[in-house]
């Protein structure tokens, strides 16, 4: 998630006055001062937005704040992505990207941004090519995106293809693919469909998709052990929609289990 929290610095103006002294600095090469006003600019927007223990605000909050910030929120963020990136903070230029797609997914700037991430990050370029096309889903019209998507599509017509070789070459590309689609997704706060991609990668022989999709399951398996246990503790206190819940659980899990038998 892109850092929302306060910069612990005194706000020098209105956002519309952070906004254009952030483009100034940048024009002029100032790239710090650009990256600071920006983050200034977003913490002035985002004040009150609730976020959770991580840091993270939720896609229909970051949703309803660039809704009643006129598209703003999603654009600032993407202009911070071009910052990190020229200041080759990869990381930070992703998560930037990401967040503006999720704050807008039709933003248009933030499917550039997470383009330009990826193809400085030295992506293969069937994983440019896939955020180019996802972004294409959302902004047909983008000629930006048509223009990336077919110079991708003619690059990788001209990359050589040699036999076997190639067709190796191409399987380790497809996994680093569904790796990157995966982690992408992931990103875009989807886990069911970032799962399904690197489960595929991971079957392809990617082995950090591999450890990726374990962390997840483990995650998955500790949040569903945490929620059972306050379900427990709230039925033992008597709430009646817990002891049903729970009820309906058990018996879910004896179906399983006859089934299996």
């Amino acid at each position: 998630m892109a850092n929302l929290g306060k910069t612990d610095q005194i706000l020098p103006g209105g956002l519309d006055e952070l906004c254009a002294m952030a483009q100034q600095a940048f024009a002029a090469g100032e790239d710090t001062k650009a990256s600071r006003f920006y983050s200034m600019a977003i913490d002035k927007l985002a004040k009150g937005l609730k976020v959770d223990a991580d840091g993270v605000a939720s896609d229909a909050d970051l949703r309803k704040l660039n809704k009643s910030s006129e598209g703003k929120l999603a654009q600032l963020l993407a202009a911070r992505s071009e910052v990190h990136l020229k200041k080759g903070d990869i990381a930070a230029a992703e998560e930037d990207a990401a967040t503006s797609i999720r704050a807008d997914v039709s933003c248009e700037e933030g499917h550039l941004r997470l383009l330009a991430v990826f193809e400085a990050a030295g992506a293969p370029l069937h994983g440019q090519l896939e955020v180019c096309e996802r972004g294409l889903l959302e902004c047909p019209v983008s000629e930006q995106l048509v223009t990336r998507k077919w110079a991708l599509k003619r690059a990788m017509a001209s990359e050589p293809q040699d036999g076997d070789e190639a067709a190796a070459g191409t399987a380790v590309d497809d996994a680093v693919t569904l790796r990157n689609r995966g982690l992408m997704l992931l990103k875009l706060d989807q886990p069911v469909e970032a799962a399904e991609a690197l489960a595929a990668a991971a079957e392809a022989g990617d082995e950090e998709a591999a450890e990726v999709l374990l962390r997840i399951s483990k995650e998955a398996e500790n949040q569903h052990a945490e929620a059972l246990a306050k379900l427990e503790s709230m039925a033992v206190a008597g709430d009646k929609r817990a002891k049903a819940m729970l009820e309906e659980l058990r018996a879910g899990s004896l179906q399983l289990i006859n089934a299996g038998a």
